[in-house]
């Protein structure tokens, strides 16, 4: 789903600064040429220019791309910790409020919620719903009611939509989960943002008891 690909306005100011950087190699070569006293000088800068290139075009897309691993902190609205919470087993509604932060701006193309564990035991998302709307088409949306809402095969709810996440401010999912048998559920929840998918930078677990 995610794809390596940059915002066109980040990829149009690489293209400039290389060409302002060959510019400036070529003067400095230049001046260089005509004055052999200055060619410490001109190697110094031939040299900066050439850090600020690799930088741009290299560096700086690899370091985004590590750091969209964990692009957002996560807890619990409710628990003592608040990266565990308990819920009833064998229950048709148990409502989890979900919060996260991201530690970077980027464009969320899509998520994905769901749990670790044995298939026949493990919680199942059923819908999403949020407690925030009193009254309004948006409180509940699942599968049935909205075409970029699906269960996939491993029963993750996955909803696909495109929005921009900035570090100044703070998001809320939430979900209507089926509980089944009892244990200790590691939560999962992919982030997919333009470069490529992630996950939170600490667990969360679901105790059904």
């Amino acid at each position: 789903m995610s794809q390596l690909t940059f915002k066109q306005s980040d990829a149009e100011a690489s293209t400039a600064l290389a060409l302002m950087g060959i510019m400036c190699l070529s003067a400095i070569l230049a001046v260089a040429v005509m004055n052999p006293w200055l060619i410490g000088a001109s190697l110094f800068l031939s040299g900066t220019v050439i850090c600020i290139l690799l930088w741009v075009n290299w560096g700086r897309p690899v370091l985004r791309r590590h750091r969209l691993r964990k692009p957002v902190t996560a807890w619990f609205s409710t628990g003592p910790d608040r990266n565990e919470i308990h819920v009833p087993a064998n229950n048709n509604d148990v409502v989890i409020q979900i919060h996260y932060e991201p530690k970077l701006d980027y464009v969320e193309t899509a998520f994905q919620f769901g749990f670790e564990g044995d298939a026949d035991r493990r919680p199942l998302p059923m819908a999403m719903r949020n407690e925030w709307i009193k009254q309004g088409l948006r409180r509940e949306e699942s599968p049935d009611t909205n075409p970029d809402h699906i269960i996939n095969a491993k029963d993750r709810y996955e909803v696909r939509r495109t929005r921009p996440r900035t570090t100044d401010n703070e998001y809320t999912l939430g979900f209507s989960v089926k509980t089944r048998a009892p244990g200790r559920y590691k939560v999962i929840l992919y982030i997919f943002a333009e470069e490529r998918e992630g996950l939170p930078d600490r667990d969360l677990y679901v105790v059904v008891e």
